[in-house]
């Protein structure tokens, strides 16, 4: 697969875009099971620093993007392959807000929490809650 020059998300839909020979065209990532979701935010892994830092993780994927849901969840997605890998339940809420760091991720949502996440998504690894939503 071509790497994407661009991605979008909205309803039930995450989408990678590109130019080819003066034309754009799109290509649809399915969802499975997960029809009714308004896709909300994305966010790619950022490339690693140095030499060092790809060394010292040869297992790491080379791209992953994250997609964050109306419904609280967040969609981790290969975008090469343009593969659904994982999804976690995250918030009680919509995820509005969607950072992503080295080695961990940011979420804000409607519920009015800020989480700090390590990539494995096990547990907050930070949280603030907030007056209102995010």
């Amino acid at each position: 697969a071509e790497e994407p020059q661009l991605a979008s998300c909205g309803f039930e839909s995450v989408r990678f875009w590109r130019v080819k020979r003066g034309k754009l065209h799109c290509c649809g990532l399915p969802l499975q099971h997960h029809e009714g979701e308004m896709l909300l935010d994305l966010a790619f892994d950022p490339p690693p620093a140095s030499p060092d830092e790809e060394a010292a993780a040869p297992d790491r994927p080379p791209v992953r993007m994250l997609v964050s849901s109306s419904g609280g969840k967040l969609f981790q997605v290969d975008p090469l392959a343009r593969r659904l890998e994982y999804v976690f339940a995250l918030h009680d809420g919509p995820i509005d807000a969607l950072a992503f760091g080295r080695g961990f991720a940011v979420t804000g949502g409607a519920d009015g929490k800020l989480c700090a996440w390590r990539l494995d998504f096990g547990a907050c690894w930070l949280e603030r809650e907030l007056e209102g939503p995010v």
